[in-house]
């Protein structure tokens, strides 16, 4: 197989509000952003697209939606999103096109595997049996193809009391679908 590279940048939790002027925990989650993308245009643009894992927006509209993909489209590249806990889902549907929301991307040698974790009106994650279907599907029918699957919440623990209680609560569910394959190599989170 010809082994071509895939290189993307994982954006997360970018928390952003309706208003530019929004902030969270006293920074300016605008700024932050601005900072990031900044970073990436001076330093980075050898790279094929975005992976945005989550928690996009802080308050859930549309306009802030709107302002990250404004933002990231700065830099040329396509941009793949999916939902964390404080996403609005329907909103980011109404701000985005049908190719930012796909769950299974092929590039190269690799699928990438986007699952949603959100369970709406709560902080934990949860996998619904339509995205444990999904995965199973995706790495039966591609078995040689490297594959990362990649969520907003976490797996397991990661020693942060007030985080660990945000994980997926069927994580186990995931890991007994992927233990069966020899092809996943990577299982990526936000957060």
């Amino acid at each position: 197989m010809n082994e071509r590279r895939t290189k993307f940048i994982q954006i997360t939790d970018t928390h952003l509000f309706s208003s530019k002027n929004g902030e969270l925990l006293g920074m300016n989650t605008q700024e932050s952003l601005n900072a990031v993308l900044e970073c990436i245009a001076n330093e980075e643009d050898d790279f094929d697209f975005f992976l945005c894992t989550g928690d996009l927006s802080q308050d859930g509209s549309v306009s802030s939606y709107n302002r990250f993909k404004t933002n990231l489209s700065k830099l040329g590249k396509k941009q793949f999103w999916l939902p964390g806990n404080h996403d609005n889902l329907q909103n980011m549907r109404d701000a985005s096109t049908k190719r930012e929301l796909e769950s299974v991307l092929k590039k190269g040698n690799w699928q990438i595997v986007l699952l949603n974790t959100q369970v709406p009106g709560a902080v934990h994650g949860q996998l619904a049996e339509s995205e444990l279907i999904l995965l199973e599907q995706a790495l039966s029918v591609e078995p040689k193809l490297y594959t990362l699957v990649a969520m907003h919440h976490h797996l397991q623990n990661v020693n942060c009391e007030w985080l660990d209680t945000q994980k997926i609560k069927n994580g186990h569910e995931l890991l007994k679908i992927v233990s069966k394959y020899n092809n996943v190599r990577v299982l990526l989170c936000g957060h």
